[in-house]
């Protein structure tokens, strides 16, 4: 089998495997938490394989293409990381004898008719997403099969134009729950198509823009000004470009002015965290668009804010408040980790998410 030599290919592999290693769950006994190293190496790339169905192989804490040469063997949160790039194979320790280990070629060696599986939707963890850490250690989001859906239909139905020929431009990470609910999930669900680019190159994403024809491209602020910094920006076509949905940081009001006005395109900022599968709050599509506001809950959503001191309360009339919300793509909970779920959870259920907001007559 040749080697990848890019971690974010591995995914697509993977997916196509994906009815044999279900096969191979059933037939081998293997449960959630499987560690498959010496197989995995052959593919240049090894970390923990979390679950498995009939469609997609999950990986924890996935590394982008950045990750450090070498083996690294790491501890992140509450999961070990171990990573072959395929250029030092030949540099790693020999596979130790433990059970616990499974051969690639075991895996693969079936007729990839996997046994239906009973889940159960809103219970059942699809995906174990790491928060960024950027205000502690990183921690582990358990988003059930639900939580994402969910949020892929939330995302879906605020589009006025979903029922048209859906062209959307990836350059964010599908390991970021941003990209992977407003690029990956809400595009496939939508039977749209993904010009995937493999990161973000201003001069690269311009001309896919033309030659794709491309409707929609989420993204981050920084993107959006290197695009407008970019010589080629005057010559690119953007009259397919229906909708620009930035997050990941405030969008700038001057920003998003000369974007808008050189492009011609909607952009709207949206607010979202890894414990809501992706998406809160955006500013419509069509409409009135406040600036430096993150626009109003998406459809199911329901927030609120809680009074600063005293997080059992609603914030006074009028005040800033902490942001909570509630709805379908909320998380069930931190994995392994009950004393940050107390932290994050009010009593009733409502997710804290330590942001604090203001909400206007409008909503």
């Amino acid at each position: 089998m040749t080697a990848l030599p890019a971690v974010r290919q591995l995914v697509f592999l993977a997916a196509e495997l994906a009815p044999t290693l279900a096969t191979a769950r059933g037939e081998l006994g293997l449960g959630e938490g499987t560690t498959d190293v010496e197989g995995m190496a052959e593919l240049g790339f090894v970390h923990e394989v979390l679950s498995i169905d009939q469609t997609f192989l999950e990986f924890s804490a996935p590394l982008g293409p950045d990750t450090m040469p070498g083996r690294l063997v790491a501890k992140r949160g509450d999961i070990e990381i171990i990573s072959i790039p395929a250029d030092r194979r030949k540099e790693t320790a020999a596979v130790p004898d433990d059970p616990r280990i499974i051969r690639f070629s075991a895996l693969t060696d079936n007729d990839a008719r996997p046994d239906p599986v009973a889940i159960d939707p809103e219970g059942d963890v699809a995906l174990i997403q790491y928060t960024g850490g950027t205000t502690g250690t990183p921690k582990g989001a358990m988003l059930t099969h639900q939580n994402l859906t969910a949020n892929a239909r939330q995302v879906n139905a605020i589009d006025p134009d979903r029922d048209a020929d859906d062209r959307i431009l990836g350059v964010l990470p599908f390991f970021h729950v941003f990209a992977n609910t407003c690029v990956l999930n809400r595009t496939v669900l939508n039977g749209g198509m993904i010009a995937m680019l493999p990161r973000f190159d201003a001069k690269q994403a311009l001309q896919t823009i033309t030659r794709t024809k491309a409707t929609a491209l989420p993204g981050v602020p920084t993107m959006y000004q290197a695009l407008l910094d970019h010589p080629d920006l005057a010559k690119t076509d953007f009259s397919s470009l229906r909708v620009c949905i930035s997050g990941g940081a405030p969008m700038p009001a001057e920003l998003r002015e000369k974007f808008v006005a050189a492009t011609g395109a909607s952009l709207v900022e949206g607010y979202g965290l890894t414990e809501s599968a992706g998406v809160v709050a955006t500013n419509p599509y069509e409409g009135p668009v406040k600036a430096g506001t993150i626009g109003q809950p998406i459809p199911a959503t329901h927030i609120r804010l809680l009074d600063k001191e005293d997080p059992a309360k609603d914030a006074p009339e009028g005040e800033p408040g902490e942001l909570a919300v509630r709805g379908p793509q909320i998380m069930r909970g931190y994995w392994n980790r009950p004393d940050a779920d107390q932290d994050s959870f009010t009593a009733d259920g409502w997710l804290r998410t330590g942001d604090v907001a203001t909400i206007d007559a409008d909503g």
